[in-house]
Parts: structure tokens; sequence; C-alpha cells
């Protein structure tokens, strides 16, 4: 019930996530009557979140290709959904993914087409290129770095908590150990002197069994006094060991 419930959740987080950057692309591209870039900016959203949980990579990469719409040219305006969608995005794949490198060869990859792009459809450019550049590493690289900090900590958190209660396991284990030798050696000092005690009664017992002057009453009485003092002997070898 409990993890049922966890993944209405995490549904919930990501369609309200979803929602909202799709709000961010619209409100940056209807006016302008963009649909093209409408269009593009809401496949990177879909995309992007959809894969966020279970393909963090993916979404990253998703993300990252978004800034490749940088370099083209839209007048007096900035597409400021880019920004948007890549701090969120980045931040979630840096918190979500396994390893590192995977992102690090991902964010190279969009700098090296980058530069052609910007160079054929960009107004500007190198400056256009730049542009992007310096929108993948601050709105990219910050909160990706961000989110491995987050991910690696919460790893660390995690492991010193396993440790501790494996050493509280250990001790627990040996404090046992502790008191088992401890009721093993009071069971082996009882056994050597109870035992002893009980077999000298047993030997004195069978010494009376034969002594001159008894009548059959104190016979009879001694002869139950060594077989109970036997018995307690066996029994005592049989519970202690």
């Amino acid at each position: 019930m409990r993890e049922v419930t966890k993944r209405r959740w995490r549904v919930v987080l990501d369609v309200a996530l979803g929602l909202f950057l799709a709000f961010v692309v619209a409100a940056g591209t209807i006016e302008s009557r963009s649909y093209w870039e409408l269009a593009g900016g809401l496949a990177v959203v879909a995309g992007s979140v959809a894969t966020s949980r279970r393909y963090p990579g993916v979404s990253l990469g998703i993300a990252l290709a978004g800034t490749l719409a940088v370099p083209f040219p839209y007048g007096d305006r900035v597409a400021v959904w880019v920004v948007f969608v890549l701090v969120a995005m980045s931040y979630l794949a840096g918190l979500r993914m396994e390893r590192a490198r995977p992102g690090v060869l991902t964010g190279v990859a969009v700098v090296l087409l980058g530069l052609p792009l910007s160079l054929f459809v960009g107004p500007d450019g190198i400056g256009d290129w730049a542009a992007m550049v310096a929108i993948l590493v601050f709105a990219g690289l910050s909160p990706w770095l961000l989110g491995r900090y987050v991910r690696v900590r919460g790893e660390l958190a995690r492991t010193g908590w396993r440790r501790a209660e494996e050493m509280e396991s250990r001790q627990r284990l040996v404090a046992d150990q502790a008191r088992l030798r401890e009721r093993a050696r009071i069971a082996s000092d009882m056994h050597d002197s109870l035992g002893h005690e009980l077999s000298l009664i047993a030997v004195r017992a069978a010494a009376l069994e034969v002594a001159p002057g008894l009548d059959g009453t104190q016979r009879d009485a001694a002869t139950q006094l060594r077989t109970s003092a036997a018995a307690a002997t066996e029994r005592l070898r049989e519970i202690i060991g």
C-alpha cells in the first residue's frame, strides 16, 4: 500500500513538473506565434519529463538537445524556456544517474554539435555558440553538479547508517556470545561441584546399606537415598551436559 502511494505521488510530481515547464514554453512562444518552437519545446518537455525517472541519462540528453534551439534567430526575443527546462532536468539527472560519465559525454557532444549549427543558422555565429555554451554551463552543468552532490551525500549518509547498524549488530552478537560463555562456565561449575556432592551422597548412602546394626526400614531409606542421589546426578548431567 505504501509503495502504491509513493508511485502515485511520483506520477503527480512528474505531471506537475511537466505542466509547469509546458506553461513556460507556451508563455515564451505563443505571443510571438513561433509555433515550430512551441512544438519543439513541448516535445523536449514531454520527452525529458517522461524519461526522467527510469532513464535519467536519456532525459538529460533530450534537455541538452533543447539548447540547440538557442542559435536559431528569434528577433529580439531569447528562448528563455530552454533555461528552465535545462535547470530542472539537469538537476534531476544528476540526482538520479548512477554514473557521471554519460552526462558529461552528452554535454560535450551538444557543445560540439552546437558550433557548426551556430555558424550555419545563427545570425551571430560564434556569439550564438558562446551563448549556448554559457547556458549549458550555468543552467546545465551547475544544477547537474548540485544533483550529483545531493545524491553522493545521500549515499554516504545511507552507507553510514548501514555501517552503524552492522556495528550495533556485531556488538549484540559479541554480547550474546559473552553471555553464552558465562552460562557455559556457570553450568560447568555447577556440574563439577553439585555433581561431586551428589556422588558423595550416593556413595555414603550405599555404605549405609551394608552397615551393621540397621534394621530393614533404615536400609530401605538408605537405598532410596542412594537411588535418588544417583538419579539426580544423571538428571544434572542431562540438563547441563
